[in-house]
């Protein structure tokens, strides 16, 4: 009925499998620097009414992981990746302590949402253009369709060995937008889902309690982040459900995350110790936001879609 246990030989175990993650060889699968550059250049233009993330903290860590799997001096590479990435030792914990720390690397989940941001920067930076000369090859990896599988990918392999974090839902909001913006109807079958996927995984993180009531957890800039991805969801919620005629999944008493803080986003950062407020009468994104907000509560949640072909 069972099959025999092995006899013990002497010999080690064989080492478990490592789990999938970030190489240098599946970062060359992004586009090329000029090439990348362009569409993260679109990618702000195209966020600055979706703030969902700080786009320059963004733009910042998408070439850290680039110039992470470029570097080939192994301390640099281990400081860079410390710096940006994170690990068990932080800069406050002594250098010796830093110095044992295991050297973290880029995550799969960053990497999906690296991968379709890249996709919408593509679709924005040349709809109608060929890709630059040299930078076209059979993978097709600066076109929208073959950067938004390979977020698809990389954010399938990291839920099936990985808890989900904050970036894994971030992937799910850009691939959302990727879904709403490349000019195929595909609400019903592709959004539809993945926005409910995406508000049960934010209530199992907690992201529909505000970050204060977790004293002491989070940094002023992570607080600042959970808030705007909960509301970036709540948004498509209202909206993707009334486009399919059901009614949303979140209910307004079902939370406590406050609206997010309206900041300065260039003088914003993960290093910042109190909120920059933006200049008198500057149009920042988390104002369009939150008006954005206030129309789809009070006209398109009254107004039912007329179209819902799709």
């Amino acid at each position: 009925m069972f099959s025999a246990i092995p006899e013990y030989n002497g010999s080690p175990p064989p080492a478990p499998p490592e789990f999938p993650q970030v190489t240098p060889a599946l970062l060359r699968y992004l586009p090329s620097a000029p090439v990348r550059a362009r569409y993260l250049d679109s990618l702000c233009e195209a966020l600055k009414v979706h703030p969902s993330i700080n786009v320059q903290h963004f733009q910042q860590r998408v070439e850290a992981m680039c110039i992470w799997g470029e570097n080939n001096d192994a301390r640099a590479k281990s400081d860079l990746a410390r710096d940006i990435f994170g690990s068990g030792a932080g800069p406050s914990k002594p250098a010796k302590e830093r110095a044992q720390a295991p050297s973290p690397k880029p995550t799969l989940s960053f990497f999906a949402a690296a991968s379709v941001a890249l996709a919408l920067g593509s679709i924005m930076t040349h709809e109608n253009d060929k890709p630059p000369l040299g930078d076209c090859d059979p993978i097709q990896r600066n076109t929208p369709a073959g950067l938004f599988a390979l977020s698809k990918q990389a954010l399938q392999l990291f839920e099936e060995t990985n808890p989900h974090d904050l970036d894994s839902v971030i992937t799910m909001l850009l691939q959302v937008l990727f879904l709403m913006h490349d000019g195929q109807m595909r609400i019903s079958h592709m959004v539809f889902p993945l926005v409910g996927k995406m508000i049960n995984v934010a209530r199992m993180m907690g992201l529909a309690i505000d970050p204060d009531e977790f004293q002491g957890t989070y940094s002023l800039f992570e607080a600042e982040t959970r808030r705007r991805v909960w509301w970036d969801i709540f948004y498509y919620d209202m909206v993707v459900s009334e486009c399919m005629g059901h009614q949303s999944l979140i209910h307004e008493n079902s939370f406590t995350t406050k609206i997010p803080a309206n900041v300065d986003e260039e003088r914003f950062s993960p290093s910042s110790t109190m909120l920059p407020v933006p200049e008198e009468g500057s149009n920042t994104s988390i104002v369009y936001f939150l008006l954005r907000c206030k129309y789809v509560t009070r006209t398109l949640l009254l107004v039912p879609c007329t179209d819902r072909s799709y």
